[in-house]
């Protein structure tokens, strides 16, 4: 399937150098931005590669622990698609 020319590459998001292919990199990534008031630039720069950037990253933040969670969430403006505010 990998070789299937039908499916379309999808667009890959490099953050300082760093290919964030997996979620726990994507999730790393963002606390990272987020500590260095980098988060607009990192959800902007992520967003150019992902039409659905916001409920993503929103729905991402849920995993991490309430401290992270409010701390991401504050820092990207951004709530959980589904539960909304700051689970």
């Amino acid at each position: 399937m990998a070789n299937d020319p039908s499916i379309a590459e999808a667009k890959r998001f490099i953050w300082d150098g760093e290919d964030l292919a997996t979620l726990g990199q994507l999730f790393n990534g963002a606390v990272a931005a987020a500590d260095a008031g980098r988060a607009r630039e990192f959800y902007d720069a992520y967003a150019a590669t992902n039409d659905h950037a916001a409920e993503n990253l929103g729905y991402l933040f849920g995993y991490g622990d309430a401290e992270t969670r409010r701390k991401l969430y504050a820092a990207f403006n951004l709530t959980h698609p589904i539960f909304g505010g700051t689970p």
